[in-house]
């Protein structure tokens, strides 16, 4: 498992990352399986659809079920 905290800006933590992530019962912070587990990019960053959890950019957007 990696994880990522909501300060931290990944994909994993970005409102338009469509990867499959898990919020963690503190709410600051998410799972996933692998820090390149693979989601579609909403805001199609680089022409790409699909990113990393860990990749970023400057278009992160926090994830609303973060605190």
């Amino acid at each position: 498992m990696w994880s990522a905290t909501s300060r931290e800006k990944f994909c994993a933590t970005c409102a338009n990352w469509g990867g499959n992530r898990k919020l963690r019962s503190d709410s600051r912070s998410v799972e996933v399986e692998h820090c390149d587990s693979k989601g579609e990019c909403y805001q199609k960053v680089g022409g790409s659809t699909t990113r990393s959890a860990c990749n970023k950019c400057d278009k992160h957007s926090k994830w609303a079920a973060l605190k």
